[in-house]
């Protein structure tokens, strides 16, 4: 007689970035002590080596970052993990998930939850918070007109990090990915349009992800707020470095006032920053993404709650 199994749940929640992932781990994730949460800087480490590590290094690390994950498991409670760069544009989504299912015991019942925004605003959200990451590794694209050009391109090169980030947003193809390596698991995906601008993630949290009436009440204003001031606080400081350098006004203003030293500084940081453009999509860019994206959004459709 087969000994039977006694399956632990564990929520995943992978991201994306850029969809109220702060919103969901201060408000969401960890409101309750009945569950039990990872999402303490002391696990950040595990994340960092599944995200950043070479094959070899990782390697190194895995039997032990399992067993931490193993004692984390708790028998009594929900489990859950919430890491929004496991679906970070920028990595490798593959061998993300590959790895986590190296270090996941097979005794779990695994639920990932997704949050999926519109392509052309979550990339334009993503390029503000990481144009200097993704700049750092191509120069040219310290313009978001250049990156958002070759983003649009048909003969884009597979090694530019354009085209990473475009394969990387195509939503059905990542929910196969991760359907093939967890087939076992249940997937469980939202629009981020539909729980945050029309107020519906406590009703769906509750009915899909949790199966109870746990989350009682949300405070949207954190979120408005903070996405709001991020998007100002972004778009002024660039309307701003674009109006001085235009104007040239810094020039009068580091020849009088300041020491040598530190006009040479000022004036380094000006430049770096000032090639720099606002992140604005024209409307031929939009259509091309729209299109590029479109059997696949048609396809996810019928996975989202």
């Amino acid at each position: 007689m087969k000994k039977k199994i006694n399956y632990k749940k564990l929520i995943i929640h992978a991201g994306y970035p850029k969809t109220g992932t702060t919103f969901l781990q201060n408000q969401i994730l960890n409101f309750d002590l009945k569950y039990n949460y990872m999402y303490l800087k002391k696990y950040n480490f595990i994340f960092d080596s599944i995200l950043y590590d070479s094959d070899s290094i990782y390697k190194s690390k895995k039997n032990k970052i399992s067993i931490i994950i193993k004692n984390f498991i708790n028998n009594n409670k929900v489990n859950i993990i919430s890491r929004e760069g496991l679906l970070s544009p920028l990595s490798n989504i593959k061998r993300n998930f590959i790895r986590l299912r190296q270090l996941l015991k097979k005794n779990l019942k695994i639920v990932f939850v997704l949050v999926v925004r519109k392509q052309k605003d979550i990339l334009e959200s993503f390029y503000a918070e990481d144009f200097v990451k993704i700049s750092n590794k191509q120069k040219e694209y310290k313009s978001y007109k250049k990156f958002i050009s070759n983003f649009c391109s048909r003969d884009l090169d597979q090694n530019d990090q354009a085209f990473q980030i475009r394969e990387n947003l195509n939503y059905y193809n990542i929910y196969k990915t991760i359907k093939n390596i967890f087939p076992e698991s249940k997937i469980i995906i939202f629009d981020y349009e539909d729980i945050f601008t029309k107020r519906k993630l406590k009703e769906k949290f509750n009915k899909f992800v949790f199966k109870d009436e746990a989350i009682k009440n949300l405070n949207f204003e954190y979120e408005n707020k903070g996405l709001k001031s991020k998007k100002i606080r972004f778009r002024n400081s660039t309307n701003t470095i674009l109006f001085f350098r235009q104007k040239q006004i810094y020039k009068l203003f580091l020849k009088k006032i300041l020491p040598r030293s530190l006009k040479n500084f000022i004036r380094i940081f000006l430049n770096y920053l000032s090639n720099y453009d606002e992140i604005i999509t024209d409307n031929k860019s939009i259509k091309y993404i729209n299109k590029h994206y479109k059997r696949g959004n048609s396809k996810l459709s019928k996975y989202i709650k």
